[in-house]
């Protein structure tokens, strides 16, 4: 914001047309940015959760298997 007047209504009410364009304009542009960015932001988090989510699945599913692997070794060993 060019002049601090941003929050400031009678700063709102004291600027000209052509400047009220402009503050307009950059408030647009960074709601633009912001809502980009947050987009950007929200698909990288999504690929992480997919991609957290898909190796938590294969841990689980190699615990799994390693839990199998030794139930039968060890009732193998005591009998």
């Amino acid at each position: 914001m060019a002049k601090k007047k941003d929050n400031n209504m009678d700063g709102i009410l004291a600027l000209s047309k052509n400047e009220v364009a402009e503050e307009l304009n950059k408030v647009e542009v960074e709601l633009m940015e912001l809502r980009l960015g947050l987009a950007t932001k929200q698909e990288q988090n999504s690929q992480k959760l997919r991609d957290l989510r898909t190796q938590r699945a294969r841990l689980k599913s190699r615990m799994k298997m390693l839990d199998t692997e030794q139930a039968p070794q060890t009732t193998k060993s005591e009998s």
